[in-house]
């Protein structure tokens, strides 16, 4: 029996018993389902702090954790080596959730960067709320820029016969 269920054999709106083959979702019956998600009575309160919850345990059961210094990298799905957490038909950053599911929403405008320049870690003591702006100034400033000035480390450096540095 489901812990979150209050009777597993009936469903909480018309009472309906519980048959095996049919649907139940939210505890309630296919049909009672239907009528009270196209009425929008699913969208309460706590309906959607019961969801965020599964969310945000379906999220970390995806996350390799370790102390809390290191990185805690995305076990699941990556586009451009960022690890993405797909939730409600749509895909989201996982650092980005794993800093709102701690620190709450992001403020308007910010972005969630790493302080360990590594994409695919989650884990909230390395990621901070900023600019776009304090993004390339951090990665400036550790040397992580690919405007390097005209010399041998710049890609398309022409190297001449008989100038080796």
């Amino acid at each position: 029996m489901c812990p979150r269920r209050k009777n597993a054999d009936f469903c909480i709106d018309c009472g309906a018993p519980y048959a095996e083959g049919l649907g139940f979702a939210r505890d309630r019956c296919k049909r009672c389902y239907s009528r009270t998600r196209h009425a929008g009575a699913l969208n309460t309160p706590a309906e959607r702090r019961m969801m965020a919850e599964r969310r945000a345990v379906n999220f970390w059961r995806k996350v390799r954790r370790g102390a809390p210094d290191e990185c805690w990298p995305w076990e699941g799905n990556r586009r451009n080596g960022y690890g993405v957490f797909v939730f409600g038909r749509k895909a989201h950053a996982a650092h980005r959730f794993a800093f709102e599911v701690v620190h709450g929403d992001v403020p308007g405008g910010l972005g969630v960067l790493h302080s360990c320049d590594n994409p695919p870690c989650c884990n909230p003591a390395h990621l901070w709320a900023g600019t776009q702006i304090e993004n390339i100034a951090d990665r400036d400033a550790k040397g992580r820029s690919s405007r390097v000035p005209d010399g041998p480390r710049r890609g398309q450096y022409a190297i001449t016969v008989g100038a080796t540095p």
